[in-house]
């Protein structure tokens, strides 16, 4: 992809198909640097750049899930959200299996959808107390 980018072209052939190439697209690898076993291989890691990342906005990064999903008052939602994961992550036990990230909050973000009103435009009140219910 970064050689067809290089040279101008506007599609590719990735494994059988033609795609087209958007230029105001990036491609990104994550990786968790709290885990040991977190290798990438050299031959990948020389097509890209190291970049290191701050906490994540989980407030903004809600409203934006919810806003996507159709949510007209995804803004008080998400702020709703990102203070219960604040109040997971900080009360409940710090052991490794749980996990109150960006994992959670979009977990938790589908889960609001799945349980909310089934208008076009779904309405805040009452959804967060059906979205929290099950923590899987």
């Amino acid at each position: 992809m970064q050689r067809a980018l290089q040279s101008g072209q506007d599609q590719l052939d990735f494994e059988g198909s033609l795609v087209r190439i958007d230029r105001g697209c990036a491609l990104f690898v994550t990786t968790d640097s709290l885990q040991e076993e977190n290798h990438i291989p050299d031959n990948l890691r020389v097509l890209f750049r190291p970049v290191a990342m701050a906490n994540p906005d989980l407030a903004m990064i809600a409203e934006l899930t919810l806003l996507s999903q159709g949510f007209a008052e995804a803004r008080v939602l998400s702020k709703k959200v990102a203070s219960m994961v604040e109040l997971c992550d900080g009360l409940l036990s710090s052991q490794p299996h749980y996990e109150f990230g960006l994992r959670f909050v979009s977990r938790k973000c589908r889960k609001i959808k799945e349980k909310s009103f089934p208008q076009k435009r779904r309405k805040m009140f009452q959804v967060p107390k059906k979205g929290f219910r099950p923590f899987s």
